[in-house]
């Protein structure tokens, strides 16, 4: 039975191959393209001039305020907060899932909702879980890990089951493409990777402050806490006789704390704002079991054991963790690759005993 399909076309090569793949299975598929207020007019023609292609219905629907609001706003108060945010896994939560979800939904109430983006969507025990793409190098679950799991029934991810190789020769073989193919960038309102400059100019003030070691030494100045990370050790312009990194970012004292490696691993973190995709009694049979924690885009995901308490988790790693980093998601998946469990990381805990300071 033929499905009606809402697509998110970005004009990138993944959501016009999502769309021929839709096509070809027979679905009834219509376009939409989210203007956050940074998509450019050449990328709004390319998926104007894919959905002609296909001869399917394509429109654009402006988000400029609500991603003003969800987006932008949040990850400006993070950095003032000496937090690193996810803003893409923000805005698939309130953004790509929620509101633009939700205002299709309401236009075509039996309809399903796509994206380009490399993951699965499976049906485990009758629940529906996020699964790890198949191509593990570009796999995007990790930024999908805060969406309603209400919803995940209505998602279709076609591209999820290729690897990116055979999603490119894919959309070559259609004419979608031709030539080499750019890999998007990070943070689409971040302009070559220039944090500093966008925040700054979104009302971020330069402040001077110290940078110490942990063990209190002063070592220089810094203009402001938003230029630090934690884990960072490029451009801290302070010379040491061992290689520092920042540990730890204190807005209430305006301070970056630095640590050499050795003092730079955890073995616990505690995550609030959860998302759960099964059931409190499931998380305490999974905990019996393997999981596996990702704390990074990118990163490898690593061992550990899980415990609920008071609306927050507490993950325990089976061996130390370099950087664990407030503000990122922490995703718990099974030994399958689903997708059980998300939050944030919070700040201060004891490293010894997984206890709030």
């Amino acid at each position: 039975m033929k499905k009606t399909v809402i697509l998110a076309m970005s004009g990138g090569v993944d959501s016009s191959a999502a769309l021929s793949l839709l096509i070809e299975r027979g679905d009834i598929v219509k376009g939409v393209t989210m203007q956050n207020g940074y998509l450019s007019s050449e990328e709004l023609s390319k998926a104007e001039q894919v959905a002609k292609k296909f001869n399917v219905d394509w429109e654009i629907l402006s988000v400029e305020k609500e991603f003003e609001d969800k987006v932008i706003n949040p990850f400006i108060d993070d950095y003032n907060k000496g937090l690193t945010p996810n803003p893409c896994a923000i805005c698939n939560k309130t953004i790509k899932f929620g509101f633009l979800f939700d205002i299709m939904q309401q236009r075509y109430p039996d309809s399903f909702y796509a994206t380009g983006h490399y993951a699965i969507i499976t049906k485990e025990q009758d629940s529906f879980f996020i699964k790890e793409a198949r191509d593990t190098r570009k796999d995007q679950s990790y930024f999908l890990g805060m969406i309603r799991p209400e919803i995940l029934p209505r998602l279709i991810f076609p591209v999820g089951d290729y690897l990116k190789t055979e999603v490119i020769e894919y959309a070559k073989k259609r004419g979608i493409i031709s030539g080499h193919v750019s890999e998007s960038q990070d943070i689409c309102f971040i302009q070559d990777n220039d944090y500093k400059s966008f925040l700054i100019s979104n009302g971020i003030k330069e402040k001077k402050g110290e940078i110490i070691h942990e063990n209190g030494e002063l070592l220089g100045f810094h203009n402001g806490i938003f230029n630090y990370t934690i884990g960072q050790r490029r451009g801290l312009g302070i010379s040491y006789t061992e290689k520092l990194f920042v540990k730890e970012i204190i807005p209430e004292t305006n301070t970056i704390v630095l640590a050499s490696l050795k003092n730079m691993h955890s073995k616990v973190l505690r995550a609030s704002n959860l998302n759960r995709f099964i059931t409190s009694e499931q998380i305490f049979d999974f905990s019996k079991k393997m999981l596996k924690c990702k704390v990074k885009s990118g990163s490898q995901k690593f061992d550990c054991d899980i415990k609920m308490q008071e609306g927050e988790m507490r993950v325990f790693f089976k061996d130390d963790i370099f950087a664990v980093t407030p503000g990122q998601l922490c995703v718990i998946y099974n030994d399958e690759g689903l997708i059980v469990l998300s939050g944030i990381i919070e700040k201060n805990i004891d490293q010894k005993n997984g206890t709030i300071i």
